[in-house]
């Protein structure tokens, strides 16, 4: 009589297996232009219909949606407290977890921590090919999944005994859905951005950088970027305490040259970012992505996300990679704009051998 009751729970709760099909495990979604420099805004000219780009955030509000009958969500609304809408967008996100938490697999070689933190250092002596996934739901009149595909190439130059330049480029590539009638979604490349930081060295406490950064006007679709020339400062500092890593990295783009039609470029671009170094490779990280337009009025101007998430120092065979996922909610946003982001980055790290170090 005893072991009836938990015979009979335990058939319950085989009966209720939790099955993921291939189509929920695809990435297979539209998305929209978000991350670095190439944040913008859809702005709409009255009377006409024709698109205006200025460089800010477009995050559309989060709407709502029916979770299906099928029997195939996860399930996880009654463990996490995650309302079942959210979960048809959450299943595109499963392969990019997958492969986070495959770090984890026993035998392969941890990373010291002087790479950790070279990899969380945005001007280390060292070159390093992040690409970085940013996931952004309920996009456009149809509030479909937006994305973003950056690589950021990092490659420094040793100009003297004494100084360095460091050279990061980002390139977008966009896929965004319908925006609004008659504007369709589309896929291609985003404006380019190239930053040149001249540092020292030999840095005190405070390591840091500065120069110039430039966007160009490549996008291949009207919508993917600003059509601008855009040049301004740019500057990074930051300081490594114990297990601490932490700084900022900032600039602002002012616009030059392009067609008049277009809006004038005039936005700043500000990252905080906090790493803290646990043990066998992983740490914690913080690093929101800060901007505002100062062309817009005060209520649309700042986008302000706060969160964090999780990483670690992998090797594929002999190449080490830091892998990272945080999660994002927008404090302060314009209005209509997406409540919450997700970010995935697998950056390719190629430090120097110690025989070629000066």
């Amino acid at each position: 009589m005893i072991l009836g009751p938990a015979r009979r729970q335990y058939s319950r709760f085989r009966r209720r297996p939790t099955m993921i099909s291939r189509a929920e495990m695809g990435i297979d979604t539209k998305v929209r232009l978000l991350g670095g420099n190439t944040f913008i805004r859809m702005e709409f000219m009255r009377p006409t219909t024709a698109l205006q780009l200025t460089p800010t955030v477009d995050r559309p509000t989060l709407g709502s949606h029916r979770p299906s009958n099928d029997g195939k969500h996860f399930g996880l609304d009654r463990v996490c407290g995650l309302r079942p809408r959210f979960w048809p967008s959450l299943r595109r996100l499963w392969p990019g977890v997958a492969l986070l938490l495959c770090a984890v697999a026993p035998g392969w070689a941890q990373e010291s921590s002087d790479v950790a933190k070279q990899a969380q250092n945005p001007i280390a002596n060292l070159i390093s090919v992040p690409f970085e996934n940013d996931f952004n739901p309920q996009t456009g009149i149809k509030k479909e999944n937006s994305y973003v595909l950056q690589m950021k190439p990092v490659i420094p130059f040793r100009l003297s005994d004494g100084w360095t330049v460091i050279t990061r480029t980002i390139i977008p590539l966009v896929q965004v859905p319908d925006l609004a009638p008659g504007v369709e979604g589309t896929t291609g490349l985003g404006d380019v951005n190239v930053s040149l930081f001249l540092s020292p060295v030999k840095a005190g406490p405070i390591i840091w950088g500065a120069g110039p950064i430039v966007s160009f006007p490549t996008a291949t679709r009207d919508v993917l970027g600003t059509k601008k020339v855009s040049i301004g400062p740019t500057v990074v500092g930051l300081r490594s305490h114990g297990r601490w890593l932490y700084g900022v990295l900032v600039n602002n783009l002012f616009s030059i040259g392009g067609p008049s039609a277009r809006a004038d470029v005039n936005q700043m671009f500000m990252q905080p970012f906090a790493n803290y170094n646990l043990h066998r490779g992983w740490y914690l990280v913080s690093s929101p992505i800060i901007t505002a337009n100062w062309e817009l009025k005060s209520s649309d101007r700042w986008t302000l996300p706060l969160g964090g998430g999780v990483g670690k120092i992998v090797h594929v065979g002999k190449l080490p990679v830091n892998m990272y996922a945080q999660l994002f909610r927008n404090i302060e946003r314009p209005d209509g704009t997406t409540h919450w982001s997700v970010r995935f980055q697998a950056q390719l790290l190629f430090p120097q051998h110690k025989e070629s170090k000066r």
